[in-house]
């Protein structure tokens, strides 16, 4: 139950060729799906290097810990007799033969790497499609923008012949009113 005041219409926004590409560069930055993509692929990235590190090259391991415990029936922690503990070590791994293991691993995120790769380009031609069809809705609606203004046009004129023929008496009152309901 508002009134509103319009203060742009459909020829506010170009729809060329060169607007489009702008439209596609503009989605690609800004769409979520894409940037999950991206972020999937520095993942999947990193986990490949993992994958090789794991295969050529040693890995070393330094392990560490201190614990304190006691075991005594009663609960006068004062007087316990504490067993502290401190230990360290060091582990060295050379890897000679998995089994293929850590190469089939490797394999597997190359296959994960270009199916991603292959989502990305369908996801592009999926927003490039989304661009080309709203780009067709627009012209759409300018095209029927333009033929209702025209019929507008067409039905004042309508009114003006039918309220010109009532005043010279060969019109009725109702070839007005349709007129009328026409132009509405």
């Amino acid at each position: 139950d508002q009134d509103f005041e319009l203060t742009d219409d459909l020829t506010s926004y170009p729809i060329g060729d060169e607007v489009a590409e702008n439209h596609f560069e503009l989605a690609l930055q800004h769409r979520s799906e894409i940037k999950q993509i991206d972020q999937q692929q520095r993942i999947l990235d990193n986990l490949l290097k993992i994958e090789k590190h794991g295969v050529w090259w040693p890995n070393i391991f330094l392990v560490g810990g201190y614990s304190k415990t006691a075991q005594e029936p009663d609960f006068d922690v004062d007087n316990f007799y504490w067993m502290e503990n401190l230990y360290g070590g060091i582990s060295l791994t050379i890897p000679i033969f998995d089994g293929f293991k850590a190469k089939n691993r490797a394999q597997q995120v190359r296959v994960d790497i270009r199916e991603l790769n292959l989502q990305r380009e369908q996801l592009i031609r999926g927003i490039n499609l989304e661009i080309i069809q709203a780009k067709s809705r627009l012209r759409e609606a300018m095209k029927n923008v333009k033929a209702q203004q025209e019929g507008v046009q067409l039905a004042r004129k309508g009114l003006e012949i039918a309220e010109v023929r009532y005043e010279n008496g060969l019109a009725t009152q109702l070839e007005v009113l349709d007129a009328q309901v026409a132009l509405n």
